[in-house]
């Protein structure tokens, strides 16, 4: 077919459409306005069969507004009857087309037209349609490694169900208190605001329950990863930065090793965490250690009788695992610098002797700052060497995760006021610690009969001066 005949196709096809649009209302069939508006928000050239079959349509509608019969019989060599449509499970193209676009409630729509659906059930075929699409993420030379986090939460009918009764009561009880007095009509014009009012309403809430019931769901995640022909597994609610570090944690430099990590972020956003769950991806061991004062808490030391101490840094060394050197920056400078050579060489001198670094040893450090020195806020922190910091090539933000914080200290008036406050804070340049420990402290409080004002003042709000409890609108302690 050359150029204009598809060109000429393409705009009868575009006609076809528009005129089924047109003529959808005339069609007294049910099963005739399914096919037909299923036709008319098809995507891209018809079919010689799906062109038929709409010109059929579109006479079918010509004859019933001209007070003529159908022509049943054509349809059922495109469409069948009712009893032979498209299964619930198999998508259209143009309901394939939706999804791709992220339109998923005309996905839904749409594919309830082709199939006579119900809701529950056509979502249930657009959304296994969708993470079938998902596609792997690919092998990192050096680990093989491969992650998939479907961040997709489900909505289940029972919660449709709940939200569009929460925003349809309100109206039917306004109805039924005008309605007093007139108990003769009432339940036929509660039938006719059911299938009118309720349907009209429904469609206008349907999209903010939807993004509402997600945003309530808590975010959660599986990731597998195979090593060496072994797979583990992860399911949780881990922080949205965990993904680019178990990436990162799965690269190789030229010299075949792991490059050095940062992570710096607020007290209590999970840094330690993170790094504990990385060493489960991956099916490594976990060690760890804090800030250190001398180089033997890394690297161990020989005792009067002439024993080796092990250290956590060794093992990961010689043996493999996750290696997490926490709150790196409330280190001394002078025990880091010590230490410098064996974070970044293939080989480390130890008090009795030189081991090869392990090839699945991973290195990471966390921080409350990115190792510039004290701020205001973290007056504890070690400006740290430049040679220091250099070993440490990946750096990762990680701040406060809402959703992780909403799922320790749970949901309602403790949380709003914990977030409220931490952002008058920061909007008055207030160097106050408001963080998920607080958060915990408090949810605890409050569940042995504190209120939300007590909770706070017990917590974030003891240390404040007059002046810095005005900033946040607090006024004076309660008690």
């Amino acid at each position: 077919m050359d150029q204009r005949t598809s060109t000429t196709q393409l705009e009868e096809d575009r006609a076809l459409r528009e005129a089924l649009r047109v003529n959808l209302a005339f069609l007294q069939n049910a099963s005739d306005r399914k096919h037909a508006s299923g036709l008319a928000s098809w995507y891209g050239e018809f079919t010689s069969k799906q062109r038929g079959f709409a010109k059929v349509l579109l006479k079918r509608a010509e004859d019933a507004r001209a007070g003529g019969k159908g022509v049943q019989e054509l349809a059922e060599g495109f469409w069948g009857t009712d009893e032979a449509a498209r299964p619930v499970g198999e998508l259209s193209d143009a309901v394939k087309a939706f999804i791709r676009d992220g339109r998923m409630l005309e996905a839904i729509k749409a594919h309830r037209i082709d199939t006579g659906a119900a809701f529950a059930e056509a979502k249930e075929a657009c959304e296994a349609w969708r993470d079938g699409q998902a596609q792997p993420q690919a092998q990192v030379p050096g680990l093989p490694a491969s992650a998939s986090a479907p961040r997709e939460a489900t909505v289940t009918g029972e919660d449709l169900e709940r939200a569009l009764a929460k925003a349809i009561k309100p109206a039917t009880d306004r109805l039924a208190e005008q309605l007093k007095g007139e108990a003769s009509t009432l339940a036929k014009r509660h039938e006719d605001f059911t299938r009118g009012a309720a349907n009209v309403i429904a469609q206008k809430v349907l999209e903010q329950a939807l993004k509402e019931l997600e945003a309530r769901k808590p975010r959660e995640v599986r990731i597998t990863v195979a090593r060496e022909g072994v797979e583990c597994q992860v399911t949780g609610t881990p922080h949205p930065q965990f993904e680019r570090l178990l990436r990162a944690a799965s690269t190789r430099l030229p010299d075949g090793f792991a490059p050095g990590i940062l992570l710096a972020g607020e007290a209590s956003s999970g840094k330690t965490s993170g790094a504990r769950m990385l060493a489960e991806a991956l099916g490594l061991p976990w060690h760890f250690n804090g800030a250190i004062s001398f180089p033997h808490e890394m690297l161990g030391f020989i005792d009067a009788g002439g024993t080796y101490h092990r250290t956590p840094f060794r093992e990961a060394y010689e043996h493999g695992g996750v290696y997490t050197f926490d709150e790196v920056d409330r280190s001394d400078p002078v025990a880091l610098l010590a230490v410098n050579p064996h974070l970044a060489n293939g080989i480390a001198t130890f008090p009795d002797g030189q081991v090869q670094r392990h090839k699945d040893c991973i290195i990471i450090a966390t921080a409350n700052t990115w190792g510039h020195g004290a701020d205001g806020q973290y007056s504890g922190a070690t400006k740290l060497d430049a040679a220091f910091l250099s070993r440490f090539p990946v750096r990762i933000g990680w701040d406060i995760d809402p959703q992780l914080e909403e799922r320790l200290v749970g949901s309602g008036p403790w949380l709003a006021r914990l977030r409220a406050d931490r952002e008058k804070a920061r909007a008055a340049g207030l160097k106050v610690l408001i963080d998920v420990r607080a958060g915990l402290a408090g949810a605890a409080l409050l569940a042995t009969g504190y209120s939300v004002q007590e909770a706070a003042e017990m917590t974030y709000l003891a240390a404040l001066k007059p002046d810095q409890r005005r900033l946040l609108g607090t006024g004076e302690p309660k008690f």
